[in-house]
């Protein structure tokens, strides 16, 4: 799964009632960040980039 140009969808980590969160990498900054897909939206709905405690992302090796 891909998100635009920005993120690449790497696995699904889990869901909950009102989403399912994703492990993804950007593709520019090759980064670490969790998306959220909102239950309930139109198929098709851009994936949200969730806030976190962490600084700005986790690079990946």
């Amino acid at each position: 799964m891909a998100t635009g140009n920005r993120y690449a969808v790497l696995k699904r980590l889990g869901s909950g009632g009102m989403a399912q969160v994703y492990l993804a990498k950007h593709a520019v900054l090759a980064l670490a960040d969790t998306l959220l897909a909102f239950l309930g939206q139109a198929p098709g709905a851009d994936l949200r980039s969730a806030r976190s405690s962490r600084p700005s992302g986790l690079p990946l090796s």
